[in-house]
């Protein structure tokens, strides 16, 4: 008995350190990376073209975005909203848009909107990411762009680290390539890039958006603990043979296609970032005295 609630906890573990690590451990990377990205862009403007430029150069797309985000899942899972300001800059405290809500209590019959704050406090990134990826559909050859994107998946899982960054490299070139399929003479890519860069700047949630979604997150997870307990048990009861690694290609199908969706804004916002350091110097050079 003691030997089979040994391989029953190991498998529970194993299973459960795998989800973490491979599902959610990607994201929470991804959005990591993003969230420093994204800062990194916003202080390089502030600092060479002044605060307003992060506002009204940019702010004005990507903030509306991103409160919406906020806006559409919190209403999704039912919980009540009491504000909505898509765009009002203040520059004492740096708000630029805020949704204000009231938060569930951590009773049974509200689980599901306790949860529901942690997506939508992270809703932004996927919000923000949906719409890039809409507009780069506008202009890009789609079969290029998925077929490169599969395949970067595909590194992702099977291969190791010198491979996925060299698929990485070749994903952004993909991209770009196509953001400037017709040419750097059309108009369309350069729009296409000022809404980027807009949407980019503004993607990653706030400090106060993470903070309100950890209680959602630990319930989520707790939930996921539980759920994994109950199946393994069935199996374990059922004397069928466990796969740690089969049961978690089976969760990576729901995380698989988010963490794709945040890589390719990854892709995007890394030549924002470049092509905002090209300007921001340009901009600080002419203004700068003779």
């Amino acid at each position: 008995m003691l030997s089979g609630l040994a391989d029953f906890f190991g498998d529970l573990l194993s299973v459960f350190a795998r989800q973490l690590v491979l599902g959610f451990g990607l994201l929470v990377i991804l959005g990591v990376v993003l969230f420093f990205l994204q800062r990194t862009i916003q202080q390089g403007m502030a600092r060479r073209m002044g605060w307003k430029s992060v506002v009204y150069y940019t702010g004005w797309i990507g903030v509306p975005v991103h409160e919406l985000s906020h806006w559409l899942v919190g209403k999704l899972f039912g919980i009540r909203i009491t504000e909505l300001e898509l765009f009002e800059p203040d520059p004492d405290s740096g708000v630029l848009g805020y949704v204000r809500y009231v938060p569930p209590p951590l009773e049974l019959r509200h689980l599901h909107r306790v949860i529901g704050t942690f997506a939508m406090g992270i809703a932004p990134l996927f919000g923000g990411s949906l719409v890039l990826l809409a507009g780069l559909l506008l202009i890009a050859p789609h079969e290029v762009l998925f077929k490169e994107a599969e395949h970067f998946a595909q590194l992702s899982a099977d291969s190791g680290l010198g491979d996925i960054a060299l698929g990485f490299v070749s994903l952004i070139e993909i991209t770009w390539r196509g953001v400037f399929h017709y040419g750097v003479f059309d108009p369309r890519p350069w729009l296409f890039i000022y809404f980027a860069v807009g949407i980019g700047t503004h993607l990653a949630p706030s400090r106060a958006d993470l903070k309100g979604a950890m209680t959602g997150f630990l319930i989520l997870l707790g939930i996921l603990l539980f759920a994994d307990g109950v199946a393994l048990l069935v199996i374990h009861l059922a004397k069928l043979k466990v796969d740690p690694i089969q049961v978690t290609k089976v969760f990576n199908r729901v995380t698989g296609p988010l963490s794709a969706l945040l890589v390719l804004a990854l892709a995007i916002n890394l030549g924002n970032l470049a092509l905002m350091q090209v300007v921001s110097r340009l901009v600080a050079k002419f203004r700068s005295p003779a």
